[in-house]
């Protein structure tokens, strides 16, 4: 083998390594969620206004997060970095660029990737589709 040939080899190992089993699963339990949310209702405004709401739903509620253009995307709120620890409960940061668990002080991208801290796996996330005015969050593909 020629060393271009190896340092290919080393570096599509490496490129596997980097992108492991633990990141791209997350190790929350699959419960099943489905959520019906009137996104014009008075009680969803913070959605409109912050960007963002919690709701019930998944292992420890849902975080549900609004996009430009009218698209919501939704997590479960259980941290996946020792997910059965009682304070395992990820929130949105109050300058709404980022998510945190204040127990074991990971943090997440709003697509729910590990950004910092011990997480290493990505957050649940759950399917969302619009209905005229009706936001549906499930755990099963729409």
């Amino acid at each position: 083998m020629t060393i271009k040939s190896l340092l290919s080899l080393l570096m599509c190992s490496l490129m596997l390594l980097a992108c492991g089993e633990d990141e791209r699963e997350s190790p929350i339990p699959y419960v099943y969620v489905y959520v019906e949310l009137n996104v014009n209702q008075l009680q969803y405004d913070d959605l409109r206004t912050k960007g963002y709401i919690y709701v019930p739903g998944g292992v420890r509620g849902l975080v549900v997060l609004a996009e430009r253009g009218g698209n919501y995307k939704a997590f479960d709120r259980n941290c996946p970095f020792q997910p059965n620890d009682a304070c395992a409960l990820v929130e949105v940061d109050p300058s709404g660029f980022f998510m945190i668990d204040h127990c074991c002080s990971s943090t997440f991208d709003l697509e729910g990737f590990p950004t910092g801290g011990p997480a290493r796996s990505i957050m649940r996330k759950y399917a969302t589709q619009m209905e005229g005015n009706v936001l549906i969050i499930t755990s099963q593909p729409l």
